[in-house]
């Protein structure tokens, strides 16, 4: 296993685009950046596909994860994208840790623990996605001003949403199929 697939530091509109990366421990590490794209790339078995930290405007679109601890991991950003990305056979599909202003966007995800998981992350929106044989579904914790619309959880063995202490949030015009969590 290579250390990092792909990194890139204080960048500047730059694109990462149609690669394949396999067995990386970090296949793509975005730090102190703005307005990068990440498009059309296929990772496969890596400990963390995507880690951006400390970024703004990072666009992640049309990725394909499979088998990853974490599929996507984004830090202490503002105005993250993430639209079109198929997230499979993962612990965590995506994880949005002090973000603010974020939008995933028709992402799918399937066979994972944790679809989406966050934590203290505000006006973020997920819509229109697709979470499939997932235990949990999308997790939100400490994140005020949250929508969760027009998704699609369909065979969740745990919660399809859980909203734990975030105040002002939305969830609204989502279908929710074979739901056999325990109460």
């Amino acid at each position: 296993n290579s250390s990092v697939g792909i990194k890139l530091n204080e960048n500047r509109a730059s694109a990462i685009q149609y690669n394949t990366i396999t067995d990386a421990l970090l296949s793509i590490d975005i730090e102190h950046s703005r307005s990068i794209d990440v498009i059309a790339n296929t990772i496969i078995n890596s400990e963390t596909a995507m880690y951006i930290e400390d970024s703004d405007k990072a666009t992640l679109t049309a990725n394909d994860i499979l088998t990853s601890n974490i599929g996507i991991s984004i830090w202490s950003s503002t105005s993250p994208a993430l639209s079109s990305n198929k997230i499979l056979d993962t612990n965590i599909g995506t994880e949005l840790i002090l973000v603010s202003e974020g939008l995933l966007l028709g992402n799918e995800f399937t066979n994972s623990q944790m679809g989406i998981y966050v934590v203290d992350t505000s006006e973020t929106k997920v819509v229109d996605g697709t979470l499939v044989n997932v235990a949990d579904g999308i997790k939100i914790v400490e994140s005020p001003n949250f929508e969760v619309s027009g998704n699609t959880f369909e065979d969740i063995s745990g919660d399809a949403v859980i909203l734990d202490d975030s105040n002002d949030s939305v969830v609204y015009h989502n279908n929710f199929y074979n739901i056999t969590g325990k109460y």
